[in-house]
């Protein structure tokens, strides 16, 4: 299975990295391409194997080239202050639809189902 694991370089994103590391997943990260995410990069490719598209994930182009071939969507990417503290209803609604129309294309096209929440 091909997994989008988003924030992949953040405080849960890495955990989560590792833990799927463990379970055999072909991984793509996703992560602004910012001094501490390289390192964080640096550091876990000498612990597991997984691509990686830089970008914004206020960016459509680079979220759904991201999205390209994946089986499964890891949702962790979070924008936090400052800028979370300007327009957040724009990007939020903005992140909302790119994530919601490609979770139609998984059920309708790969019938696969998009987890937008787990407890």
């Amino acid at each position: 299975m091909k997994v989008l694991l988003t924030g992949a370089f953040g405080n849960v994103g890495e955990s989560v990295l590792l833990a799927l590391f463990n379970r055999g997943y072909e991984i793509t990260c996703f992560d602004l391409h910012t001094d501490i995410s390289k390192k964080t990069y640096k550091r876990l490719t000498k612990v597991g194997n997984f691509d990686v598209v830089w970008g914004d994930i206020t960016d459509k182009s680079s979220v759904e080239q991201a999205m390209q071939d994946a089986n499964c969507i890891i949702h962790l990417a979070a924008i936090i202050p400052p800028l979370s503290e300007k327009s957040q209803r724009s990007i939020s609604t903005q992140i909302g639809l790119i994530l919601r129309n490609r979770s139609d294309f998984f059920s309708s096209k790969l019938g696969h189902t998009m987890i937008t929440s787990v407890r």
